[in-house]
């Protein structure tokens, strides 16, 4: 059966300003960390649905506070109670029954699998470099994360927030070494298509956001070029 397309990424941000507008009842100027967000969110493929419980979840928390609601709030705030919504969904779609309940997914796990699937799909590129001569460097790269990974497989004390918070350095120099590598025809061809979709949208007349969302439409379209996963929880969906 064929995948059902994503929802379309603008549609998606118009969904996430609506929602977070509406809670805090006023406009939201997004910026460029936000929409940086929104485009990995959608990259994730994050449920819309999901984003909007986290930013409720997240207005239901800040009213409980008994300081003042800070005007300059941003999207970027929520986004704590949004992976946390993530994780409920996820568990849900793991582990639910017609009730509606669902036992938490074990940590340990979730755990193995997340490395395994990662050092797999490493592993098959750099068996496959013969294919990607010019990514040399990244190649160099991704042994040394399946080696990291590996000691991760070894620290039973290590949880998943712990890999995700260690990863994410090595997530973001690993997209540099992509894109940095990607052959230029390709590059142009990624930018191209990112511009398309950046036109539909009223932030086109936006310099610094185009910038934003650009970065992180090349960088997605590097990683899918050589099939391998972000190094993410975010991304992983059992």
């Amino acid at each position: 059966m064929k995948e059902k397309p994503f929802i379309d990424i603008f549609e998606y941000f118009r969904g996430i300003e609506d929602a977070f507008c509406s809670e805090r009842n006023a406009p939201l100027l997004l910026s460029p960390l936000d929409y940086e967000k929104v485009v990995e969110w959608h990259s994730a493929k994050i449920p819309l649905d999901v984003v909007k419980r986290g930013i409720k979840k997240y207005f239901e928390k800040l009213s409980k506070r008994k300081t003042p609601l800070r005007k300059a709030i941003c999207l970027s705030f929520a986004e704590e109670s949004i992976l946390k919504t993530l994780e409920e969904y996820r568990q849900a779609m793991v582990g639910g029954d017609e009730s509606g309940n669902y036992a938490p997914s074990d940590e340990k796990k979730r755990k193995s699998d997340f490395i395994s699937a990662i050092k797999k799909s490493f592993a098959d590129a750099i068996a496959a470099k013969e294919k990607f001569p010019q990514f040399e460097k990244t190649m160099t790269f991704m042994s040394t994360v399946i080696s990291i990974l590996e000691n991760f497989e070894m620290d039973e004390k290590i949880t998943l927030a712990d890999i995700e918070s260690k990863i994410s350095p090595l997530d973001a120099e690993l997209g540099r070494l992509l894109v940095s590598e990607s052959p230029t025809e390709l590059k142009e061809k990624w930018k191209k298509e990112g511009r398309s979709l950046i036109e539909k949208s009223k932030v086109s007349q936006n310099k610094e956001i185009v910038e934003a969302i650009e970065k992180k439409i090349l960088i997605n379209k590097a990683f899918e070029y050589l099939s391998i996963p972000r190094l993410s929880i975010l991304y992983f969906n059992e």
